[in-house]
């Protein structure tokens, strides 16, 4: 905008007007200000400025909406060859059940799967939304501009050569597909990823099929690794976690951490952010992107890369040097994330953090029916930093009441003796009113089949009101049937880890995501 222009405007800008546009966000007015057109004049300049630039974030929000929640799909590179990733790539649409077109594009066939295929994506009678992209990297360039040509805004980018390639013309064949996107408007997960999937859109833009598995949940994921987002994954399937839009950002040449989890915080399917993270070039942008987001939504972070032996393995894995671990962890602490040690426990915190409120402070109590494991699980705990809970003599009292001199009722809580329903909820009441008490461990073996039983509607009620964490490691000798306890106490508002120390794990992520809560809360 001219200054001419600029100066026309701001004659007809009152400053009621300003503070209307501040009050509902839209730009900031700064602590000095006056009436002066001169004043005025400068101050429109900057908010035709700030306007232009919130514009274009929400262009570019619309793009990743596309991606994660597109009308139509095409696959360029893909092919009836079972043992081609195109092949695999319409496996994974049709076996989640997709619900919009499918186009697969092969210059070769008249049909993929029984689907009509296109020789090029300019040959598609209609618009398209999503690009995935399986085919040699030399031939994405091309490829990317006639998808943008027919509509398409966004691209998920599974082919590789590009930065990780320990070749020049791997860098510079990617800087040629950034400025592709950035000219025509499409929005690239990738390149050199696994794709990613959103089970609410039924969308898996992926090369395994076996992601359809998935159960639909309010965790997501982000993860600088195709090979660890699966152990991620794997691992929900497997212990029935629901999870809601996992991404691999691969090289991230366009979309990024930090965009990323911008979306995630603005995204009411997510209830908890994981990240696995190898390297950045510039941490600064997710850092404080984490600042801004974690006291709404918790994020959970893990860090790969610890050893120096490392670092070439993983430039040559995504194009991204390590970095320093240490500094790593202490700059998660810094800006809110929860760190943690492997795939496993980066889901389990999630989970954890995704059900439950943090409990108000560290002082755990310990309940087994069998006491080895409760001595072990203790054990865990002061090794995680928790605190034993100190009962209070009612406490105690009540503990003695079944069975006097019976059996351990300190903390933790040998529960042999309650192997019948009331005494086992008499016990497990007793505890979770003490004041002295901030959250619970229970662990259950289970070789009977009898204890899911023990959690009554009215327990379960109690434990929902009373709003203390209740984590469970229940122990069965049948999976099947140790699932369907897991799922049942769920629905119940408790949450249930196939192994002691994983239960220990994610309450510790809950304690720990209280204690950052609470000094961001001393801070103001």
């Amino acid at each position: 905008m001219s200054t001419r222009a600029c100066q026309r405007l701001s004659r007809m800008i009152t400053m009621k007007t300003l503070e209307t546009f501040t009050q509902i966000g839209y730009f900031q007015i700064p602590p000095r200000i006056n009436n002066s057109h001169c004043w005025l004049d400068g101050w429109v300049r900057h908010l035709c400025w700030q306007s232009k630039a919130k514009v274009e974030a929400m262009d570019r929000s619309k793009g990743l909406d596309t991606i994660f929640n597109p009308r139509s799909v095409a696959i360029v590179g893909a092919t009836e060859n079972p043992t081609k990733m195109g092949n695999w790539c319409v496996n994974s649409l049709l076996d989640i059940g997709y619900q919009g077109k499918i186009f697969p594009i092969n210059p070769k066939r008249k049909h993929i799967l029984g689907i009509k295929a296109y020789a090029s994506p300019k040959d598609i009678p209609e618009r398209i939304d999503l690009a995935i992209v399986v085919v040699q990297a030399i031939r994405v360039p091309q490829v990317l501009t006639e998808c943008a040509e027919k509509g398409a805004k966004g691209a998920v980018i599974i082919s590789s050569g590009f930065r990780e390639k320990d070749d020049p013309g791997g860098p510079l064949l990617e800087k040629e597909v950034i400025k592709i996107a950035h000219n025509k408007g499409i929005r690239i997960i990738g390149p050199n990823t696994f794709g990613m999937v959103h089970t609410h859109a039924r969308l898996n833009a992926s090369f395994s099929a076996a992601l359809c598995n998935l159960k639909k949940g309010h965790i997501s994921m982000i993860g600088q690794s195709g090979g660890v987002s699966h152990l991620f994954m794997f691992s929900a399937i497997h212990d029935g976690v629901g999870l809601n839009k996992v991404v691999g950002v691969g090289n991230r040449a366009d979309v990024d951490f930090a965009e990323l989890v911008d979306y995630l915080d603005h995204d009411p399917g997510t209830s908890s952010i994981a990240l696995y993270i190898e390297g950045l070039e510039d941490p600064g942008p997710l850092l404080e992107k984490v600042k801004s987001v974690f006291t709404r939504k918790p994020i959970v972070a893990l860090k790969g890369g610890k050893t120096e032996a490392i670092k070439k393995a993983s430039m040559a894995h995504t194009g991204a040097m390590a970095g320093n671990y240490d500094l790593y962890q202490a700059s998660f602490y810094q800006s809110g994330m929860i760190a943690v040690q492997d795939p496993v426990e980066l889901l389990d915190v999630a989970r954890a953090l995704s059900t439950f409120d943090p409990p108000r402070g560290d002082r755990i109590a310990v309940l087994s029916i069998q006491a080895g494991p409760g001595i072990l699980m203790t054990d865990l705990c002061i090794e995680k930093g928790l605190s034993l809970a100190q009962f209070e003599r009612k406490t105690i009292e009540l503990l003695q009441i079944p069975w006097p001199n019976m059996t351990i009722r300190t903390n933790p809580v040998d529960l042999g003796f309650a192997l019948t329903p009331e005494p086992f909820q008499a016990a497990i009441k007793a505890v979770l009113l003490d004041p002295n008490v901030d959250a619970i461990l229970l662990g259950l073996i289970d070789p009977s089949n009898i204890l899911a039983a023990f959690f009554s509607e009215e327990l379960t009620e109690r434990i929902q009101n009373q709003g203390k964490p209740v984590v469970v490691s229940y122990v069965s000798g049948q999976q099947e049937e140790a699932k369907r306890v897991w799922e049942d106490l769920e629905r119940k508002g408790i949450l249930c880890y196939p192994l002691p120390y994983r239960a220990v794990n994610a309450l510790a992520g809950l304690v720990q995501y209280g204690r950052v809560l609470m000094e961001q809360n001393g801070n103001h």
